[in-house]
């Protein structure tokens, strides 16, 4: 009933000589009382979040609007990917279209921010991040949103937390290439002709690292296709980036069957496809047909032949704000310390492997049950084999 409302509601909107234009489409309803499953509905439908996008993200990062950063940090020599993160920088406000006609002096002021941003988020988490190129793309997004230096940076730092530390916090062959790799079996799963075709090729991943590393927010030209992306994103599971490289892939499947079975020519198709004529909203569709195919948890299962790092957003979703009906922020302090690059050892062992334990300790009291009751020494030494062979076997972080 809900989607059905939605739906009747921005048609609406969009009729001939209505009151509401599209551009400035009137609030449906109240962002901050909807459950995470009603904000998705909002964010894949077209359009997605509108004039209420700043409100909806800092929701689904978890932020209270009315917390503070920490006092921020503008010195790009304070971290040591200075001289990259200034370069970047130096390069930024350019990419999308509505930084055409940007006058130089608002731009210079757009790149004091960001660089402001991306330092402070480094600084804080130094040791723990290493500055990427492509970072700088993904926090302009949230800079250009919120139009808030204080808001952009928890976004950001929340954002490189939980969903990009697998390039913040691994080198890129323990991060970046198992999530690449991880887009050729989900090809090779929705679409078993493409998957052989890359494989009678010998066809690598490496073609989607531009795509998977900036979010496509680099790739993508239009400011409001790389919101409308991130909209989708922001409420999905972290492996959603893949599920939208693989349905434009699957789209263009005709002409890339077509193409040469060469490796540089298949390459250079891949990297050639029109994202700038495909719409958010036209892959949007595709992306939730593919995911009811096989669903995001049923992917990260399935990746036993690709080691993803342990701290990566795949295998640690829902996060804590996530995990009940209704999404409540959570304070900066607390989730840097409930981050999973920041657990401990034994925190892992306990979060990833609780059943096993449970399994473990079942199993070892049944055991002692049993040899106590029974008094029979055959029965306490097989009792004993069983607690062993179970405690060694028990996969431990």
């Amino acid at each position: 009933k809900f989607f059905r409302e939605m739906a009747r509601k921005r048609r609406h909107a969009r009729k001939p000589g209505g009151r509401h234009d599209r551009r400035q489409l009137a609030p449906a309803v109240d962002i901050g009382g909807l459950s995470l499953w009603e904000l998705k509905a909002i964010a894949y439908s077209c359009g997605g979040f509108r004039e209420q996008r700043k409100q909806a993200w800092a929701l689904l990062l978890g932020i209270d609007t009315r917390e503070q950063s920490r006092v921020l940090c503008e010195n790009v020599e304070d971290v040591k990917e200075g001289r990259v993160v200034q370069a970047d920088v130096q390069r930024s406000c350019y990419s999308w279209d509505i930084h055409t006609r940007l006058p130089d002096s608002k731009r210079e002021h757009m790149r004091a921010d960001l660089r402001a941003v991306i330092v402070s988020v480094i600084k804080r988490h130094e040791g723990k991040m290493t500055y990427f190129q492509g970072l700088h793309d993904i926090a302009l997004v949230f800079l250009e949103v919120s139009q808030d230096v204080h808001l952009a940076t928890l976004m950001t730092e929340r954002f490189a937390l939980y969903y990009i530390s697998d390039y913040l916090c691994w080198s890129f062959d323990q991060g970046l290439l198992p999530l690449t790799d991880s887009l050729g079996l989900l090809v090779r799963h929705v679409d078993p002709e493409v998957g052989n075709f890359f494989d009678s090729v010998g066809m690598p991943m490496h073609f989607a690292v531009p795509w998977v590393l900036t979010l496509l927010s680099h790739t993508l030209h239009g400011y409001e296709q790389v919101v409308r992306m991130f909209d989708c994103l922001l409420c999905s599971h972290p492996a959603t980036i893949l599920y939208f490289c693989c349905a434009m892939i699957v789209k263009h499947r005709t002409a890339l069957l077509k193409a040469e079975q060469d490796m540089a020519s298949v390459h250079h198709f891949l990297q050639s496809l029109p994202w700038d004529s495909e719409t958010v909203d036209s892959l949007a569709p595709e992306v939730l047909r593919l995911q009811e195919i096989f669903s995001p948890e049923q992917f990260t299962k399935s990746l036993r032949t690709v080691r993803l790092p342990p701290t990566s957003p795949m295998l640690n979703y829902p996060f804590q704000w996530l995990r009940n009906a209704q999404i409540q922020a959570v304070p900066a302090s607390r989730a840097v310390k409930d981050a999973p690059i920041y657990w401990s050892r034994l925190r892992f062992v306990l979060a990833k492997q609780r059943w096993g334990l449970l399994q473990a300790a079942g199993l070892a009291s049944c055991a002692a049950i049993i040899a106590a009751a029974s008094r029979n020494d055959l029965f306490v030494e097989v009792a004993s084999a069983v607690v062993t062979w179970t405690l060694r076997t028990l996969p431990v972080f």
